[in-house]
């Protein structure tokens, strides 16, 4: 048999009521213990000091930080001043510069002269440091002399001897320097003849028509050792000046190549300057980004009387050859023909 809803509370509403015991309310009252009235000092000490120990970090992250705060601001308020004062002191020097060209007009020099004593102390410190100057040089000199007269008495020949045996050395090795950039010059023409009369972009590129690096050393530039070959070619086996990269062939006078020891250009026509770049260097302008060469055009020389002109035969030889037209007749008489 199943109950229903109705029935079951019905039951549960008949059910009895337990009763407290009369006594148990004054049993639970006399259980509570009341703090005495002198521990309640103490818990509440003890309770402050708790919490400081726990939110001092705080607070004292807090101190920093408004300290943080009152530091920066005083900081920005002398800023501020010191910009005013820079404001104002740069206001009174346009008011100065402003005012220098009206003194200048009335023949008010605004330019404090240099005191006498002192700019004479600076030349004689001046004149001092020029002489120690030439005297180091004058000790080197003399050393350079006496290691020349040494360096000629060990091989056995005068000190004149080996001066030109030197100059010697120094104009084989300048021609030889020419000689290379003439080499380089005709290896980039015929590398851009095959390439729409555009130069090379670099050494790299004209190495079937140079065949070997060594040319691109200068033999006075003994700071470089020459390549041995293109594998192992470097930049640092370069003693010449590339100055016309992927250029143009028809610019004749533009400077390719130079050598920056003896001063020698080689052109995009493929001609050597011997040491023009420094014995002439104001021939040289930058135009367009391109180092050109202008030379000036020197004034034509008027001929001397009787000289003979370009393409005139000499009178001497014309009148042997029996060149010389033969001279006027004057106009005769009309003969009358015999009767």
């Amino acid at each position: 048999m199943n109950p229903s809803e109705e029935q079951i509370e019905k039951t549960l509403r008949q059910a009895l009521r337990p009763r407290p015991n009369p006594g148990l309310r004054r049993q639970l009252v006399d259980q509570i213990q009341l703090p005495a009235a002198g521990q309640t000092g103490a818990q509440a000490g003890s309770f402050g000091g708790a919490w400081f120990s726990r939110w001092w970090p705080t607070l004292a992250t807090c101190a920093l930080a408004v300290a943080a705060v009152v530091v920066y601001a005083s900081q920005q308020s002398e800023i501020n001043q010191l910009r005013q004062v820079i404001a104002a002191l740069q206001q009174e020097a346009d008011v100065r510069v402003a005012a220098a060209p009206a003194a200048e007009t009335r023949g008010v020099s605004t330019v404090p002269m240099p005191d006498g004593a002192a700019e004479l102390a600076s030349l004689r410190a001046t004149a001092q440091q020029l002489s120690t100057e030439i005297a180091v040089l004058e000790a080197l000199r003399t050393e350079n002399a006496r290691l020349k007269t040494q360096t000629a008495a060990a091989l056995g020949v005068s000190a004149e001897a080996l001066e030109q045996l030197a100059n010697a050395k120094e104009k084989a090795q300048s021609i030889a320097c020419i000689n290379n950039l003439k080499q380089l010059g005709l290896a980039a023409r015929m590398w851009a003849t095959d390439n729409g009369d555009v130069l090379p972009p670099n050494f790299t590129s004209m190495s079937n028509e140079l065949f070997t690096p060594k040319v691109l050393v200068c033999p006075a530039d003994t700071a470089r050792q020459p390549a041995a070959d293109w594998g192992s070619f470097t930049m640092a086996n370069v003693s010449y000046e590339f100055l016309a990269p992927s250029g143009s062939e028809t610019e004749p006078q533009r400077v390719v190549f130079r050598c920056p020891i003896h001063g020698h250009v080689c052109l995009a026509d493929g001609s050597v300057q011997s040491s023009l770049a420094k014995t002439h260097p104001e021939w040289f302008i930058q135009r367009d980004g391109k180092l050109m060469l202008e030379q000036p055009q020197m004034p034509a020389q008027p001929a001397p009387t009787g000289a003979v002109q370009p393409g005139q035969m000499d009178p001497e030889m014309m009148k042997r050859y029996g060149l010389v037209p033969a001279p006027a007749q004057p106009d005769a008489a009309p003969t009358e023909p015999p009767q």
